[in-house]
């Protein structure tokens, strides 16, 4: 027997430069479906408003490639000298 997946709507809300994605279920009743809704755009601008706002990146998304790039390289070559041993 397959499991039924209940009917959701999803939107996202923006204020003051900040975005959020909202889920909430659909009902059979559109007018509290649309209750529901202006409800939970109110909360979650209320939510964004009261964020702080998200600080700068200290390192450049330049330098942080590069320093992946760089582990990656290690630990291929650690593997390469030691190759997985199972007792």
């Amino acid at each position: 027997m397959a499991k039924e997946h209940p009917v959701v709507e999803q939107f996202t809300v923006r204020e003051n430069g900040k975005e959020m994605i909202v889920v909430i279920p659909k009902s059979d009743d559109s007018s509290y479906d649309r209750q529901l809704k202006e409800a939970q755009i109110e909360k979650t601008k209320e939510q964004l408003r009261k964020a702080p706002k998200k600080p700068a990146p200290k390192i450049s998304v330049k330098e942080r490639s590069e320093a992946l790039r760089e582990f990656n390289r290690f630990r291929k070559r650690k593997q390469s000298e030691f190759p997985k041993r199972y007792f």
